[in-house]
């Protein structure tokens, strides 16, 4: 066992030195070259581990789980799509460019898969190689979608966590746990499923950075946690007694519970559909509504009176205060505001195209740690 430890630890230190070499030294990514440099990971785990399956787990039914889970995750994104709209896809939608993008990705998805799997399955005495394998292979994929020189500010970190690491890393640990625990076939399938559309279909829904990222990360955690319950747990740990019954179907409608709290706030937060929350970071409003509070705004209503809060743009910040004067001057409705803690009136106008959307509740306090987060983002104490 000591010796299938150290030839794991073997490519996996390979593994992580090809993705710093890539990272740092390589200008210019090239994903020939990339491929070709991966040959030697595949050739050693070919060698020295071989591509072991677990046959009698991997089942039909975990392979039609997974089609089942993304044939879902494309009707939704797409019908969310037909009503907020879509893009048209950043990928050359030339037959040449198709061909390219699709072939040399999967040889990418089918040289990783393999790696993997053979990391997986030998990691069966030595658990902190399944980790490991994890984290490497996120750096191997991250280097092909990210370069340092993105990074020039702690917003940009942010982005690059939230838009490409978090994602990654999310499919990574998903991807080698259900390659330990099943076979090649159904690693490479899921990839294939749901990666090779993006270089294929001309037009993407229109969810926004934060939206479409949150799924992409959620997705594989909480398909990892369905066929872990489902499949992956000891046949003598799900006996059909009315106590292991009574447990699944709590734990189901806790999941459900989840997905549909997670859903609604990932909803809120980007924005998609009417209501938009928005975290309060300024003191203008003390008394009415105080900083690291979360108001939520109905984005459709904008018959504004007198008295009303409202959120509007101006100058590209989004800002919430209250209506105290509407005035129509040639034609133009135009809204004098004032926070409620402010001495004097705010010294600008607001037109009816600034306006966000009008202030329909409250969330107190919730909202401090993106309050703290942006602080330090902007270098603030």
């Amino acid at each position: 066992m000591k010796k299938e430890s150290q030839r794991i630890l073997l490519i996996e230190s390979l593994l992580a030195l090809i993705a710093i070499f890539t990272f740092f030294i390589i200008k210019g990514f090239n994903m020939l070259v990339y491929l070709a440099i991966l040959l030697i990971p595949l050739g050693l785990c070919i060698w020295l581990l071989g591509v072991r399956q677990r046959e009698e787990r991997a089942s039909k039914d975990v392979i039609l789980t997974i089609i089942i889970w993304i044939i879902l995750y494309y009707l939704i994104t797409y019908i969310i799509g037909y009503f907020i709209g879509f893009l048209r896809n950043g990928y050359s939608m030339t037959l040449k460019g198709i061909l390219s993008n699709v072939i040399s990705q999967s040889i990418f998805i089918v040289i990783i898969e393999i790696i993997r799997v053979s990391l997986a399955k030998k990691s069966e005495y030595f658990k902190k190689g399944l980790i490991i394998t994890a984290i490497v292979l996120t750096a191997i994929e991250i280097v092909t979608k990210f370069s340092l020189g993105q990074v020039n500010s702690r917003l940009d970190f942010l982005d690059t966590l939230f838009t490409v690491i978090l994602p990654i890393l999310s499919k990574n640990a998903f991807l080698t746990y259900l390659g330990y625990k099943t076979s090649v076939g159904n690693n490479i399938t899921y990839r294939l499923l749901m990666e090779l559309p993006t270089y294929i279909i001309p037009i993407i829904p229109n969810l926004g950075d934060y939206l479409s990222n949150t799924i992409l990360t959620v997705i594989p955690l909480l398909l990892l946690y369905y066929l872990n319950k489902v499949y992956f747990t000891k046949k003598e740990k799900i006996k059909n007694s009315r106590r292991d019954l009574k447990k699944r179907k709590l734990g189901a409608l806790i999941t459900v519970l989840l997905v549909v709290i997670l859903s609604v706030m990932i909803a809120l937060v980007s924005g998609v559909g009417r209501y938009l929350a928005l975290t309060i970071g300024s003191g203008s409003m003390t008394g009415t509504i105080d900083k690291g509070d979360v108001v939520v705004l109905d984005k459709k209503d904008k018959k504004v009176s007198e008295d009303e809060i409202v959120a509007f743009r101006k100058e590209g910040v989004v800002l919430v205060h209250r209506v105290v004067d509407i005035k129509n001057i040639h034609g133009v409705r135009y809204y004098i505001t004032k926070g409620d803690y402010n001495k004097n009136e705010d010294n600008w106008l607001v037109e009816d195209k600034d306006l966000v959307g009008k202030y329909k509740f409250k969330i107190k306090f919730i909202g401090w740690p993106t309050v703290k987060l942006n602080e330090w983002i902007l270098g603030g104490d």
